[in-house]
Order: C-alpha cells, then structure tokens, then sequence
C-alpha cells in the first residue's frame, strides 16, 4: 500500500536524523568545494595578474575606497583587455573555459560521490525499518557506516555524475529556445530603434531566467529521483533517468507535493536564517561586533545545517519512495 506524502516526509526526517553523520560529511564537502572554487578563483586571477598583462587587477581592491574616476578607469581597462583576448588570444579564452570546466567537473564529482554514499545508507535505512518491531522509534532507521557510506560513494559516483550532466543537458537546452527567440527578434527589430530593442531584450532575459527557474526546480526532482532509481534499480545513468521520468509521471502528486513542502520549507529556514545574519551584520558598537561576530560564524554554519539537512531530506523521501515495491 502506498504512503501518504505527510508518511513519507515524516519517515524520511526520522531517517536523516537516526543517520545525521551524513549530514556532517555534507557540510564538510560543502567546506571542501567552496575552498576549491575560492582556490581556483585566486589561482586564476593570480595568473591573469603576473601573466596576462594585467597587473592594474593588484590595485583594484583598494580603488573601491578611491576617487570614483580610478574605478571607472580600471573597469574600462578590464573591459578592454577582455574583449582584446576574446578576437586575438582565444586559445587563452578557451584554456579559461576548460580550466573553469575542470574545476566544476571536480567540484560535481565530489557532490556526486556524496550522494551515491548517502543514497546506499538510506536505502539500508529503509529495509531496516521495514524490519524493526513497531515504537522504535528513529533507532530503526540508524544504518550509517563508513564502509557502506565509500561504497556507495565507489558503486554509483560515476552514474550519478553523468545523471548530472543530463539534467545540466536537459536545462541548457530548455534555455537555449527563448534565448534564440530573444535574439531572432532583437535582430529583427533593430531598426525599429534603442528603446525598442531595450525593451525586447529586457523582457525577453525576464522570461528566460523565470523559465530558467522552473526548469531547474524541475531537473532538480527528476535528478534526484534518477539517484535513487539507480541505487535501487542498479541501473545506468540513462535508464535510471528513463524510470525516473516514468516514475514521477505516474505517481506526480505525491512527488510535487513532497518536493513543494520540503522547498517552502528550507524556504521560510533560509528567510529566517538570512534576516538574523543580516541583522548581526548592521553597525554596532566595537563590544558588539566582536560579539556579532561570532554570532555570525554561527548562523553561518546554522545556514550550512539546513542546506545539509534539506537536502538529505530531499532524497531521503525520494528513496522512502523508491524503495515501497522493493
């Protein structure tokens, strides 16, 4: 018999609690890709300063506290140099984009391997208490281990890392329709003057990013479905989106609506989360800074909490779902 949606979010939460281990490794692969990205983004402009010719970039951070005219200044010359580098040194252009590729390739493959190791755990979890005597409460889900949580990092990284480039396929093509209809039009209208074409290109970018929204909401869903149909189907990466899709189609409402509790959610706990670290950040006395300050650093890791269970939760429910004909 199949579980109500409120059965599912609430046998899910008790399973990403009972398995809150996995939660920390979360936040310490968030911790991890973060300092990759910062580490890459230094590197970058590290090499751009002492190879590219662009030493004016040492200058820049203490411009911002300068006259306006050195800032304009330097953004001209950005500017400049950047469109020089994209019509005569595109091999630089293109070594950036593999180089930004590379390390977005790193950072998903990082991502991945913790959800494949997390889907394994919440698999077991599932079978578990489907074993446990009745008034176990959340001990009945606990099946963390490491050995479980590697192995399912090993068996299924690979698959889930190229479930994620389907999806990421999938958006840029739903992107790539209004973003030519944008242009086709721009280009037909450009006589028809500035404020026109303005108008047009605005509207058009408005369109694009709130279809950009919605498309990610929906790849997000079917991505995280896709997991656990090949965690629990052993199934490719390409099949495994295949039975997710026929999946959601055949069982939509239960599947929108845990999705849409579950982001109104994080929602209102990242609103709440993100006014109490704006407020700490107002101007306050030297004893209250100081005092602030480490109540930042708190809400900081409070926010990376929420992230980190928010997303458990995500594909806990999914795998609660995945796992009732198993």
């Amino acid at each position: 018999m199949k579980r109500t949606s409120t059965d599912v979010l609430g046998r899910s939460f008790e399973s990403v609690i009972a398995n809150w281990p996995l939660l920390l490794l979360r936040v310490a692969a968030s911790i991890v890709t973060a300092a990759i990205a910062i580490g890459a983004i230094v590197a970058l402009v590290a090499s751009l300063v002492i190879y590219g010719g662009m030493s004016y970039l040492r200058d820049l951070p203490g411009s911002f506290s300068g006259d306006k005219d050195r800032v304009m200044s330097i953004a001209s010359e950005i500017a400049g140099d950047i469109a020089r580098a994209i019509t005569h040194h595109w091999l630089i252009v293109i070594g950036i984009l593999v180089y930004v590729l590379v390390v977005f390739a790193v950072m998903l493959a990082i991502h991945a391997f913790v959800q494949g190791g997390a889907v394994l755990v919440y698999i077991d979890a599932e079978k578990k208490a489907e074993l446990a005597v009745a008034g176990a409460g959340y001990a009945r889900f606990a099946a963390f281990s490491a050995e479980r949580w590697i192995e399912g990092g090993r068996r299924f990284a690979w698959r889930i890392f190229c479930i994620y480039n389907i999806a990421g396929g999938a958006i840029c093509t739903v992107l790539l329709v209004p973003l030519m209809v944008i242009l086709l039009m721009v280009l037909a209208l450009r006589n028809a003057g500035t404020g026109v074409v303005i108008a047009m290109s605005c509207l058009g970018i408005l369109v694009t990013v709130c279809l950009a929204a919605v498309a990610m909401i929906v790849i997000g869903v079917w991505s995280v479905r896709a997991i656990v149909d090949c965690a629990v189907s052993n199934a490719g990466a390409t099949e495994s989106v295949r039975l997710a899709r026929v999946a959601i189609r055949n069982d939509l409402g239960r599947h929108l609506a845990i999705a849409g509790i579950i982001m109104a959610i994080s929602f209102g706990a990242s609103m709440f989360s993100s006014g109490f670290s704006g407020f700490v950040r107002i101007p306050h006395s030297m004893s209250l800074s100081l005092l602030f300050a480490s109540v930042h650093m708190v809400s900081t890791l409070v926010t990376s909490a929420i992230s980190a269970v928010v997303a458990g939760w995500f594909l806990a429910a999914f795998t609660s779902l995945g796992t009732e004909r198993h």
